[in-house]
């Protein structure tokens, strides 16, 4: 067996897998569907939501969720969405529902595999999916870790969270900026910038030094 300190270097990465892997298996396990919804109101998103037996999966931004469940719950949320006057709605390409109660085997099983490993206390700010906002206590890491497996990423209230906390600019790694879009729905004129090549990399680093 290994000792804590051979694993943990790579705790993070192995986490991020076995959570992977966890999902990946009940994505085999049902046929899930996720849509984004776009320009309705949230509490009509929810309320539909509840009627048809799928999740709010994501609370992305002003005026965009997406929602989640098995496929036919979903096309019959869809439907319903289009009824009540909601005109763009547009089917996601996914493997699963994810964010979703059908998430909930991963999520038990994922619970077992972050009992086993320790956790501290961070010496930055987190901020979590689940709440959505800035987390420091140990055993709530923990499980939040777990809980948004199955449940809504709060990516809006997470931004609000750390605009409140007074970040100064944002800086989006992988390809893709999706997430800068976001945080321009909501504040235009806040300094972000996506990084996924070397020059993006360069811009950001001349961003941060005129900070």
């Amino acid at each position: 067996a290994r000792s804590w300190d051979e694993f943990r270097h790579n705790a993070g990465l192995r986490l991020v897998a076995e959570r992977g892997r966890l999902m990946d298996e009940a994505c085999r396990a049902a046929e899930g569907a996720m849509a984004a919804v776009i320009g309705a109101e949230t509490a009509l998103v929810e309320d539909l939501c509840r009627q048809h037996g799928v999740d709010v999966a994501n609370y992305n931004c002003p005026g965009q969720v997406v929602i989640s469940g098995a496929a036919p719950a979903v096309t019959r949320a869809v439907e319903a969405l289009g009824a009540a006057g909601v005109s763009r709605v547009m089917r996601l390409e996914v493997a699963g529902a994810f964010h979703s109660r059908l998430m909930a085997p991963a999520a038990a099983a994922f619970a077992g595999v972050l009992e086993a490993v320790p956790l501290q206390g961070p010496r930055c700010a987190v901020v979590q999916n689940v709440p959505g906002g800035v987390v420091t206590d140990p055993a709530a890491l923990r499980r939040n870790l777990c809980a948004q497996v199955a449940g809504s990423v709060r990516w809006e209230s997470c931004l609000r969270a750390m605009l409140a906390a007074g970040v100064e600019v944002m800086v989006e790694l992988g390809p893709g900026k999706v997430l800068s879009g976001f945080l321009r729905r909501l504040d235009r004129s806040f300094p972000v910038c996506s990084v996924s090549s070397l020059g993006d990399l360069e811009a950001a680093v001349a961003l941060l030094d005129g900070r």
